[in-house]
C-alpha cells in the first residue's frame, strides 16, 4: 500500500482489494494529513466491486449459469470433503491458488 499511494497522482485512490492475516495495519509512507488535504489522495476498500453482495451474488450466479462467466476454468484443484485438512494444508503451502471442496459428493 505504500508504494501504491506514493506513486498515484494527486486526487488518486489506492483501491485494497486483498487482505492478509496481518492485524497490526501496513505503514503507508508519506502518508500524512498534509498529503492527504494537499494533494487529495485516498486510500479506499474494495468488496465485491462495491457493490452489494445481496444484489450481485444473484447476477454472478445467472452469468455463471448461463455460461457467460468462466469459474470452472480457475479452479486449481477440488477436493472432497473428506480431504478439507489436504485443502487447508496445499492452500497455506502455496500448492493451490483456488481450491475448492466439494460438499456433495460425486456421482
Amino acid at each position: 500500500m505504500g508504494q501504491a499511494f506514493g506513486a498515484i497522482r494527486k486526487a488518486g485512490t489506492v483501491v485494497v482489494v486483498g487482505v492478509s492475516n496481518e492485524r497490526e495495519g501496513a505503514p503507508v509512507p508519506g502518508f500524512n494529513a498534509i498529503t492527504v488535504a494537499m494533494f487529495q489522495k485516498r486510500i479506499q476498500g474494495s468488496l465485491y466491486g462495491m457493490s452489494s453482495p445481496r444484489d450481485a451474488m444473484p447476477n454472478l450466479l445467472n452469468l455463471y449459469a448461463a455460461g457467460r462467466l468462466k469459474l470452472d476454468e480457475l479452479i486449481t484443484r477440488r477436493y472432497a470433503l473428506d480431504d478439507v485438512n489436504q485443502a487447508y494444508a496445499d492452500m497455506r503451502s502455496g500448492v493451490n491458488i483456488r481450491g475448492v471442496v466439494d460438499f456433495i459428493p460425486a456421482g
